[in-house]
């Protein structure tokens, strides 16, 4: 088992930050914004943005008084 403190970084497959968000639905998880070369990117601009970048890295955050959802 991990601390919930941990911070884990994994590589997945390519999901746009929208489809990511719906794929977190039911784990006790969400989307809480994306890095974009470093830089904390606000989620209303991922669309343009990812046109001019090939990767991002999504941070999650756990969602509060929710547990895990089976």
């Amino acid at each position: 088992m991990t601390a919930p403190d941990r911070k884990v970084t994994q590589r997945l497959r390519c999901y746009s930050p929208a489809d990511l968000a719906l794929l977190l639905e039911g784990t006790g998880l969400r989307l809480d914004g994306i890095l974009l070369g470093g830089e904390r990117i606000a989620l209303r601009h991922w669309p343009r943005l990812l046109t001019e970048e090939a990767e991002y890295l999504a941070v999650l955050t756990p969602l509060a008084n929710e547990g895990i959802q089976s």
